[in-house]
This record gives structure tokens, sequence and C-alpha cells, in this order.
């Protein structure tokens, strides 16, 4: 066997799990914030219906349904830039794209990292744009208190 070639497979395998795993780990941190968006959104939801029933100033129910439609437009940025359902690599490859009886097996494994190594590219893209609006949206929903001001008092 080749030492080196199997050197270079075992850190490419290593390296896509560890993307794999930070993709895990994102999707869960997406799904977290997406809960605390639709908690806050059916709050401010929830107040804004109980001002009007209660008669609360009018300024008071617009800045509420305000934080929740603003709410709702957050959580529908996580849930199309973030927690979309697409295509995931997988770690290993199919047999049927192994099983080529004209190569030699070195000549294989030689194929297969570069298909190892277009895995972890694609996976490396996926989760530098989910957690980049991960954290967008995170950002943005520090601004809430500025949006339901912004409504109240003008």
């Amino acid at each position: 066997m080749n030492s080196k070639l199997d050197w270079i497979e075992k850190q490419g395998k290593e390296s896509l799990l560890f993307r794999l795993e930070t993709t895990e780990t994102l999707a869960k941190e997406s799904a977290t914030t997406l809960t605390i968006l639709l908690s806050g959104m059916g709050g401010s939801a929830a107040l804004a219906i109980n001002g009007i029933t209660e008669k609360a100033s009018n300024s008071l129910v617009l800045a509420c349904a305000a934080v929740s439609v603003y709410m709702a437009i957050l959580a529908a940025v996580m849930v199309l830039k973030c927690l979309r359902i697409d295509d995931h690599q997988v770690p290993a490859n199919e047999p049927k794209n192994l099983n080529h009886p004209d190569l030699s097996l070195d000549e294989i494994r030689q194929y297969d990292l570069k298909n190892m190594q277009n895995k972890i590219d694609k996976t490396r893209e996926r989760n530098a744009i989910t957690s980049k609006w991960v954290s967008r949206v995170r950002i943005a929903s520090v601004a809430t208190p500025v949006i339901w001001a912004a409504v109240f008092f003008l």
C-alpha cells in the first residue's frame, strides 16, 4: 500500500467529517435561533392583540405588531438561508463510482481524493454561507427594541 496516499486519505476524511459536524452544529444553532424568533413573534402578536382588546394606545399596539412582523421576517430569512434542505455531502463514495476494473487501486484512490476535495469545498462553502446568515439574523434581532421604540415613539 501507498503510505503517503493512506495518510492523505485519512487527513481528507477527517477534514470532511469535521466540516460535516460543523454543518450539524450550524443547523442546531439555526433551529435554536428560529425558536427564539418564533417565540418573540408570537409574544409580540399576543401583546398586540391583547392591546386591541384592552383598548391600549395605538402606538403600543402598532409597536408590538411591528416587532411581530420584524421577527417574522427574520424567521423567514433564517429558514430560507440557514435551514434549507440541500444536497449534503457524505464522507464515503458509492461502490458504483469506485468499481472500475480497468484502473488500478491507486488510480481509483487518486480519483476518489479529487471527489473528496470537491465534497470538502462544497461543505466549506455551505458552512460559510450558513454561518454568515446566522450571524446576520442574530445581529438584526438585537435591533428589535429599536424597532419597537421607533414605532412607539413616532
